[in-house]
């Protein structure tokens, strides 16, 4: 069935808070749900529905302020299963590229079992472009127990509503005990996204039911050019701040998150196909002794500029960086970094494989270079291709340094 299609602007709306829900048997929720295999439904934009038998088939959606819904607020969907309430809400805040969607099931069940399957799904999430940024979390318990509960959240980029898992990001929560938070997870590919969790929970007798999943998805706002605080320069990675900045990431010297970063995502330069350069698992430590390295090469810098840049990246993200520590020493630090601000590379674009006068983002620079060096020479050693790269790089390092 052909997505129902609903403007982001029209899904602009707050959480409201419901009104108490009426209670219906498991009987009337199947009446009313007209209960159909899980292929053979509708795609909307807000919708939750459920099932009453694990998951084997589930109801037709229940759209917001629809048949089956009995909060009139907007931006929340509530539905009862005997003495259970179910509710859902969603908003959405276009200033901020923030989309919520939350998931609750609340009350106290009865002596019967229950093998529920709750999914809700908002549509239309964002159409800023990647990346994004999917952040949630599960709490809550099933008393006195036992009980079994499993919570996800997935976010599909082909935009359907209680689509699968295959296409996009997941995360289940796993059975009891429920972790109180998970994430955030990057999301990248086609937007917009949708977003849908699932909450289900089996148990039997008197229970009390408190079952909480959080989500939302950020959109990162588009970077402009390089500002004051997004990269620094080579003497500053090389002097004391910067070698104790390198130290404290991730938790410390030892740790081995950049190095291994450093080495999956520029392979030519510092990983596999780096030779002597090759940087894995390499400790916070080794890697800032590597830049004093690098640094004290004579002649041109290019090597020490080309990983400045890189380090950059890493530290004013502070997903990658494990925490704002970049922030200390002048550096803008969020969600996504530096790599995503856009510079012009003049003159330069045959070190680039781009015409002259092409703006590029950092991360786009650091790649291009990693796909022109070879066993870790950048440029495999040409001179003026590496005198072009170096312009480049000195001219990132310089323009956006801290202040």
């Amino acid at each position: 069935m052909k997505p129902i299609a609903r403007s982001f602007l029209s899904r602009m709306r707050r959480d409201r808070t419901s009104r108490k829900a009426r209670s219906i048997s498991d009987r009337a929720l199947r009446s009313t749900l007209e209960l159909q295999q899980l292929e053979d439904r509708a795609v909307p934009s807000f919708a939750l529905r459920v099932s009453t038998d694990g998951g084997a088939t589930f109801g037709a959606p229940v759209l917001d302020n629809g048949p089956g819904d009995i909060n009139p607020a907007a931006g929340a969907i509530v539905v009862s299963v005997g003495p259970i309430n179910l509710l859902a809400t969603s908003s959405s805040f276009v200033s901020t590229g923030l989309t919520t969607l939350n998931l609750q099931l609340g009350g106290v069940a009865g002596a019967a079992a229950s093998d529920l399957a709750v999914q809700a799904t908002v549509t239309d999430v964002t159409t800023a472009p990647a990346p994004q940024s999917l952040s949630f979390g599960f709490t809550g318990s099933v008393l006195p127990g036992p009980g079994t509960v499993a919570m996800r959240t997935w976010a599909d980029n082909a935009n359907a509503a209680f689509g699968t898992t295959g296409g996009g990001i997941a995360f289940d929560s796993g059975s009891q005990p429920i972790p109180a938070s998970a994430g955030p997870l990057a999301l990248t590919g086609t937007v917009p996204y949708s977003l849908t969790t699932e909450i289900r929970a089996s148990f039997t007798g008197v229970q009390s039911i408190s079952l909480n999943d959080v989500n939302s998805v950020t959109a990162s706002p588009e970077r402009d050019f390089l500002v004051t605080g997004d990269t620094a320069t080579i003497g500053f990675w090389n002097n004391k701040n910067g070698q104790a900045l390198i130290n404290s990431l991730n938790g410390g010297s030892n740790s081995k998150n950049l190095s291994n970063w450093l080495a999956t995502t520029f392979p030519n330069i510092y990983g596999a196909n780096a030779g002597a350069n090759n940087l894995t698992n390499k400790t916070n430590t080794e890697v800032a002794s590597f830049f004093q390295t690098l640094f004290g090469q004579s002649g041109q810098k290019l090597d020490a500029q080309v990983l400045a840049v890189a380090l950059a990246m890493y530290v004013t993200n502070k997903n990658l960086a494990g925490g704002m520590f970049a922030a200390n020493y002048g550096f803008n630090v969020g969600d996504v970094g530096t790599g995503v601000a856009t510079y012009n590379i003049g003159s330069n674009g045959a070190a680039f494989g781009v015409p002259n006068d092409t703006t590029m983002t950092v991360l786009e620079i650091m790649q291009a270079a990693n796909a022109f060096a070879v066993n870790g020479v950048l440029w495999n050693g040409n001179t003026t291709l590496r005198n072009m790269g170096n312009d480049v790089f000195s001219g990132i390092n310089q323009n956006g340094d801290i202040a």
